[in-house]
């Protein structure tokens, strides 16, 4: 009976859909050979003169400089690159904005054996991540599911696909620049590699959010 029910059902119905509400961006750029590798010789240097003096923490402590790379001359290059995909971002979420300035800017170093937990980057509106060295097995970015319910009910997966999955991890490699929703919680791996893992973070905010964008959206 109940097969011939819904071998009924199918005979009434025009057509069926499937609809994605709510996605969670990821914009990704990947630079020429030729760009990421002298810059990112350079940066490394840069980053590693920085945090000389942070070298006592411990074994598989992750390092990390103060925000402020954004204001330092040395890594003028690697900003004028965050800065162009930064601004070019909300073009793909059509967002009435005057712009964009970065709230801050900084450079992370994982030994072996070290980990970041999950996290968001709160008070901004886009976070992202420059990749200048990833050792094989170094730890992938990995982003959680932004539902609240997404582990109230786990069925088992016979594959693993966008609408089932609770987690994504991101391959990333040298000269890859990453950019989020910075509400989106992410982590990082822990490093096996006997190599550091180094990267620069960074957040944006709009620049007149605080002048014009949190007025009321109604009028009475």
């Amino acid at each position: 009976m109940s097969r011939d029910r819904d071998r009924s059902a199918h005979s009434i119905l025009k057509n069926t859909a499937v609809s994605e509400i709510f996605p969670a961006p990821l914009w990704i750029v990947d630079l020429k050979r030729g760009v990421h590798e002298p810059l990112n010789r350079s940066l490394r240097r840069h980053i590693v003169d920085l945090l000389t003096q942070r070298r006592s923490t411990g074994i598989g402590i992750p390092l990390q400089t103060d925000p402020i790379l954004h204001t330092l001359e040395e890594f003028g290059d690697v900003m004028s690159i965050v800065r162009n995909a930064v601004s070019a971002t909300p073009d793909s979420l059509d967002t009435d904005h005057e712009g964009f300035e970065i709230t801050g800017c900084w450079a992370n170093i994982n030994p072996t054996g070290a980990v970041n937990s999950s996290h968001n980057h709160p008070n901004n509106y886009l976070s992202g991540v420059y990749y200048v060295a990833t050792p094989p097995n170094s730890g992938n970015i990995e982003f959680v599911a932004p539902r609240l319910q997404a582990m109230s009910i786990v069925p088992p997966i016979k594959r693993r696909n966008k609408f089932n999955s609770n987690s994504v991890s991101l391959d990333v490699k040298p000269g890859r620049l990453v950019r989020f929703p910075a509400r989106l919680a992410h982590s990082v791996r822990v490093n096996q590699s006997l190599g550091d893992r180094i990267t620069i973070s960074f957040n944006a905010m709009f620049t007149d959010f605080g002048t014009r964008m949190t007025k009321p959206l109604w009028t009475n």
